[in-house]
Formats: structure tokens, C-alpha cells, sequence
């Protein structure tokens, strides 16, 4: 009788240890356990190593920033932390990991800490470029490139300069032409009596 159960567990033995998916998840385990000590026994690669290859560790771009020109400015090529900035119709970009293009020996170093759109429409003009795509373009280069790190403000005592410039074209030409009319009334009434008009008030005729 024993050796009967015998065959009969040594027969479902086999015939579970030989089926397709016992097999599969056999292969499974084994191939975790190798992986497992695969991993475990690589050496690990720190930022030190990183920098060791030659590689250049990118720092955290900066973000929500309200920044006068003065304060840009101090995001010029030869800032101490190698934090480089621009900006381009007021929207300042963090342009520190293009430090071979920003940086004090990239191209566009004199760039770095300044607004950008004056800078770009002079070199455009100069190079019989349409201003407008230039524009366009450089400001398509940053967006795609660059991170936005915040917006370009002005202070109170700017606000109130610009203010007092910022006045249409026809009301400074209405200034002028009253200020025109105001100095030729004057210079009339200082002639006084040198002049005096004929009987039919038509023509003025110096006094003898």
C-alpha cells in the first residue's frame, strides 16, 4: 500500500516539477535572485564620480523671481555662483546651464544680467535683419532651451520716470504748437508801438 502512495506522489512530483508553468516561475525567482545580486555588487555612482568624468552637474534653475535691472544685473557672466540670467520683454530666464554660451567665455557673455530687446534689435538692424523675427526668435531659442525664473519689474521711482516720458506723440505736439503760438503773442505785444495796422487793418507798416 505504501509503496503505491509512494508512486503515485513521486508521479504528481514529476509531473508538477516538468510542467510549463513551474518552470516559468522557477526561472522567475532564479533570474530575481542573480539580478538582486548583480545590483548589490556594482559600485555605486555619487556626484563626485559624476564630476570625475568630466560631466557638469546642472543646478536647480530659479524660479518666481521679480528682479529690477539693478538686480539683474548682478546675474552677469562673472556672477560668483555661476548664476547666469537675462531677460527678453520682461520675462527673465535662467541661462546658467548654458554656461559656455552665458558663461565669461561664451559668445553671448556681455548678455548675461541685461534685457535683452534693445540689445537684439540694435544687432539685428546693424545686420539688415528684419527686428521683429529676430525677436521672434531668440525668444522661441530661450523658451525652448532655458527656464523662465521670473519677470522683470520696475521700481516705484522708474514707474514715475517713464510715466512722466511716456506721453503721445500729439500731445507733445500740442505742447509745441502752443508754446509756438504763446511766444509769437509775445514777441507781438513787445513790439507795441513800433507797429501800427492801416485803415483797412490789413497790412502792418512800421512806424517812421
Amino acid at each position: 500500500m505504501s509503496s503505491v502512495l509512494d508512486k503515485l506522489w513521486s508521479q504528481q512530483f514529476r509531473e508538477a516539477a516538468t510542467s510549463v508553468h513551474t518552470i516559468i516561475a522557477a526561472t522567475v525567482v532564479v533570474g530575481y535572485l542573480i539580478f538582486r545580486r548583480m545590483r548589490f555588487n556594482q559600485d555605486t555612482y555619487d556626484e563626485q564620480d559624476y564630476c570625475d568624468a568630466g560631466h557638469t552637474l546642472l543646478i536647480e534653475p530659479l524660479r518666481n523671481l521679480m528682479l529690477t535691472k539693478k538686480l539683474l544685473a548682478e546675474f552677469n557672466c562673472n556672477n560668483k555662483d555661476g548664476r547666469y540670467l537675462v531677460a527678453l520683454r520682461n520675462v527673465v530666464y535662467d541661462v546658467s546651464h548654458g554656461s559656455e554660451y552665458f558663461g565669461p567665455t561664451g559668445r553671448f557673455a556681455r548678455w548675461s544680467g541685461h534685457e535683452l530687446t534693445e540689445i537684439i534689435s540694435a544687432e539685428a538692424r546693424r545686420e539688415n535683419k528684419n527686428v521683429t523675427k529676430s525677436l521672434q526668435e531668440w525668444n522661441a531659442r530661450l523658451d525652448d532651451c532655458f527656464g523662465v525664473a521670473g519677470e522683470l519689474i520696475e521700481t516705484d521711482e522708474q514707474a514715475a520716470g517713464d510715466a512722466l516720458l511716456d506721453v503721445p506723440e500729439e500731445d507733445v505736439a500740442a505742447d509745441v504748437a502752443e508754446n509756438v503760438a504763446e511766444d509769437a503773442e509775445d514777441d507781438l505785444q513787445a513790439c507795441g508801438d513800433g507797429i501800427r495796422w492801416d485803415d483797412n487793418e490789413k497790412t502792418i507798416i512800421p512806424n517812421p
